[in-house]
């Protein structure tokens, strides 16, 4: 609104409910659609999420795609991490996570259900990360089905990642992830994942870093649990991938290194990187 008075380059990204819950919403939709057609450069998380704003709100302008990212060297090994495995499996138990918000479209009722139904579920425990509306609803359910011994609410919690690494898998049975955060972090961690094929998360999880299954497909999700527990060399195998994959792929090196080429090219200063990248670089150190 202001571009014509004031020559402020304007970039806007696009994560996820900003477009699939809220800007969708007759009120927002409008603003939401000004926005980015008056926006410089707009860019997004995941091809998926690039190709649903287009369709939902008529787009034509091209839409520059820049993966969340991961520091990788937040997810090392440390002395911390074998304390926090003791506690969390004093007795050697495998342990199986679920990290989301609780809202209904991260299905953490699926977790629950998945978890009744593993056939090797001896010795497994289950951590839920979180927390939102949907918690009583699915702490109410573990009740009902006598887990109380074995599933364990650990809430909203600052160092998630250091919980991923003494983890074995992620389950996440989303009704739609534009990208998959939550995914890509276990996957730093050196965590097999068990998701749902929905939204950005196939750009995330390949096949060889875990299984894929559809929407409320609770039985193949639990079979697949087990499967990971009962093949130690796939597990290990998948969990090497994911970690490999996630810190290769997905650096926060690279990734801040593309947000300032899209930046340098809005000021027409699109040459190679000086000591910008140098700062983007050192962020991991």
């Amino acid at each position: 609104m202001l571009k014509d008075k004031h020559p402020i380059k304007l970039v806007t990204t696009l994560h996820g409910t900003d477009i699939t819950l809220v800007g969708s919403d007759p009120s927002y939709y409008s603003i939401v659609k000004f926005a980015i057609e008056e926006s410089d450069a707009v860019t997004a998380v995941s091809h998926h999420l690039a190709d649903e704003t287009a369709d939902k709100f008529d787009i034509a302008r091209p839409i520059e795609v820049i993966y969340n990212f991961i520091n990788p060297s937040d997810f090392k090994q440390t002395a911390e991490g074998k304390r926090l495995k003791r506690v969390l499996a004093p007795n050697g138990e495998r342990l199986i996570c679920h990290v989301s918000n609780f809202r209904p479209v991260k299905r953490a009722y699926d977790a629950v259900e998945i978890y009744a139904r593993l056939k090797c579920a001896e010795n497994i425990k289950l951590l839920m990360v979180g927390d939102g509306v949907e918690m009583p609803h699915v702490w109410s359910r573990v009740r009902e089905l006598g887990l109380e011994g074995s599933v364990h609410f650990l809430g909203n919690r600052g160092d998630v990642y250091r919980i991923l690494e003494v983890c074995d898998a992620l389950l996440m049975p989303s009704e739609l992830e534009s990208f998959g955060l939550a995914a890509l972090e276990a996957m730093a961690a050196g965590c097999a994942i068990v998701c749902t094929t929905v939204g950005g998360l196939p750009e995330v999880v390949t096949p060889q870093c875990g299984f894929l299954h559809e929407v409320g497909d609770i039985d193949g999700m639990a079979e697949s649990v087990c499967r990971l527990l009962n093949e130690p060399h796939l597990l290990g195998e998948m969990q090497e991938n994911a970690r490999k994959r996630a810190v290769t792929e997905f650096d926060i090196r690279a990734k801040v290194a593309q947000y300032i080429n899209c930046y340098k090219r809005l000021v027409g200063k699109s040459e190679p990187f000086g000591p910008e990248y140098r700062t983007a670089r050192h962020l991991s150190d």
